[in-house]
């Protein structure tokens, strides 16, 4: 149980308990099928993860709950009826191993494997579907439509939240977003504006409101500036330098959710977390050679991140 809620909590980089707690009861509250999904995952991913052996530093890390709790939850979004109880066994499985498997190979560039883990098990039982009747598919449910973009751009900052966890209901990203304030605060303000400037790109370059307004632009960012908080830069750094670092990673995990929606599309494939985990890639991929410019740290050391 400590495991789960710790996992769920590094969602945010912050694995607190509590977090993890009040998180998981609004999902309960106001999506109690993808709530049980998520619980269910979460719990057996970290019992495969033990099965499986891995190193003590990965069983701590809270790797295996927080990769089987997405992978519940992206099954329930997914797939329907016995589809998704089908569906579940195989893609968490495939979560606990490449959690074992994939940071061997991303530690390679120093990069963290985070939920990109439960994205590439997902995307595999996602494209078996074709060839087996009984992993049916959900129907897709496009949003309400909204006429005011100001009032689209308000709901989709709290919807992004929501998104993190499948939902598209502005009530649960509004109470995670008050729930971080009072943990984490700068957290809070931190995944609040960077779901509001995803929401922004998405506006000025004509997505439709209906779209903003769920959240779908909004997710990615708010994640992609907190892990550039976590991961590329240090209290060392001036703090307008930190700004802009912060706000490159999540206009372009932005650019990204709005470029990647084409070519997903044709190969059929959900987005889910790839383009904040691409932005953040980028940030540390490039970090050597911002450190190389003016912009760079002049010798302050910023902590190689963890691959969880």
């Amino acid at each position: 149980m400590k495991a789960w809620l710790a996992g769920v909590g590094t969602t945010f980089f912050v694995p607190d308990l509590r977090l993890g707690a009040i998180l998981s009861l609004g999902l309960l509250v106001t999506a109690p099928r993808s709530a049980a999904f998520a619980v269910l995952g979460a719990i057996w991913c970290e019992l495969l993860g033990r099965a499986l052996k891995p190193n003590k530093q990965l069983t701590l890390s809270g790797a295996f709950p927080l990769n089987g709790f997405f992978a519940g939850l992206a099954v329930a979004t997914l797939f329907t009826g016995t589809g998704a109880m089908i569906a579940f066994a195989p893609t968490v499985m495939l979560a606990a191993v490449f959690v074992v498997l994939l940071p061997r190979l991303l530690t390679a560039w120093q990069l963290p494997g985070l939920v990109t883990l439960y994205v590439f098990a997902t995307w595999l039982v996602w494209t078996a579907r074709h060839g087996a009747a009984a992993l049916t598919a959900a129907a897709y449910t496009p949003p309400p439509a909204v006429a005011d973009p100001w009032l689209a751009l308000a709901q989709g900052t709290a919807s992004g939240l929501a998104q993190i966890f499948f939902q598209s209901d502005w009530r649960l990203g509004a109470g995670a977003g008050v729930a971080l304030l009072a943990v984490r605060w700068r957290t809070g303000a931190i995944l609040v504006a960077g779901s509001f400037l995803g929401g922004v790109v998405a506006s000025l370059v004509g997505a439709p409101l209906a779209n903003v307004a769920a959240g779908h632009y909004g997710f990615a960012p708010a994640l992609a500036a907190l892990g550039a908080v976590a991961c590329l830069t240090s209290p060392s750094q001036p703090p307008m330098r930190r700004t802009l670092i912060v706000s490159v990673t999540a206009l372009g995990a932005a650019w990204l959710t709005i470029a990647l929606a084409g070519p997903l599309y044709v190969l059929g494939l959900p987005a889910l977390a790839l383009p904040y985990m691409l932005a953040l890639w980028a940030g540390l991929l490039l970090r050597p050679v911002v450190a190389a410019t003016a912009w760079g740290d002049s010798g302050a050391a910023i902590p190689a991140p963890s691959w969880k």
